[in-house]
């Protein structure tokens, strides 16, 4: 969506595209900060939901 409406922010797709990629490499390494934080395995198997999903995958190149 956010790609969607880009032209609304005054960015245009190239720009859009370049801000979803370094966004989506900043979340891509959540799980590895919230172990430093000091998160369980099962508090971050229960946040997994938030950051692993086609919306990060398209961010990043891979859907």
């Amino acid at each position: 969506m956010a790609l969607a409406t880009a032209g609304y922010y005054g960015l245009g797709q190239l720009e859009a595209k370049r801000i979803a990629g370094e966004v989506g490499r900043e979340a891509g390494g959540w799980r590895e900060v919230a172990e430093r934080m000091g998160a369980t395995r099962r508090e971050s198997d229960r946040m997994e939901s938030a950051f692993s999903h086609a919306d990060l995958e398209r961010a990043l190149g891979l859907g």
